[in-house]
C-alpha cells in the first residue's frame, strides 16, 4: 500500500485528487478506499434542522432555556454521529491497517486515534 505524507497544513494530495486541510505529516494511505458516509447525511440534515430551529428561536427571542435544549439537542446529535463515523473508522480503516501486520500502518492509525482523543 502506498502511503503520501503531507508536507504542508493545505495540501493537494496527489493519490486522491483531493485537497486535505491535514496537519503536517499527517499520512493518507494512497490505494485505501475510505469508507462511505452517506447514511450519516441523514443525522446531518437533522442536525442541520436542529440549528435553524435554534436560530428561529433566537429571532423569535423565545425563552433561554427553550434556547439552550435546544442546542443540548443539536450537540447530542453531533456527538451522535461523530460516534457513527468513529466507529465505522475503527471498523475499516483501523481493522484493515492491523490485518495489514504493517507496523507503520499500525503505528499511524494508533497515533490518529491518540490525536483524536487528546481533541476531546
Amino acid at each position: 500500500m502506498k502511503v503520501e505524507k503531507h508536507s504542508e497544513t493545505k495540501s493537494d494530495c496527489d493519490s486522491c485528487d483531493a485537497t486535505h486541510d491535514a496537519p503536517a505529516g499527517d499520512f493518507h494511505a494512497a490505494s485505501e478506499m475510505h469508507p462511505d458516509h452517506a447514511a450519516s447525511k441523514k443525522r446531518i440534515s437533522r442536525i442541520k434542522g436542529q440549528m435553524e430551529a435554534v436560530a428561529r428561536m433566537i429571532d423569535e427571542r423565545r425563552y433561554c432555556p427553550e434556547i439552550i435544549y435546544q442546542i443540548r439537542a443539536a450537540t447530542n446529535a453531533m456527538k451522535a454521529l461523530e460516534q457513527e463515523i468513529l466507529r465505522v473508522h475503527l471498523k475499516s480503516c483501523v481493522k484493515t491497517a492491523f490485518q495489514s501486520k504493517d507496523p507503520f500502518e499500525m503505528d499511524e492509525k494508533v497515533n490518529e486515534i491518540l490525536k483524536m482523543m487528546s481533541t476531546i
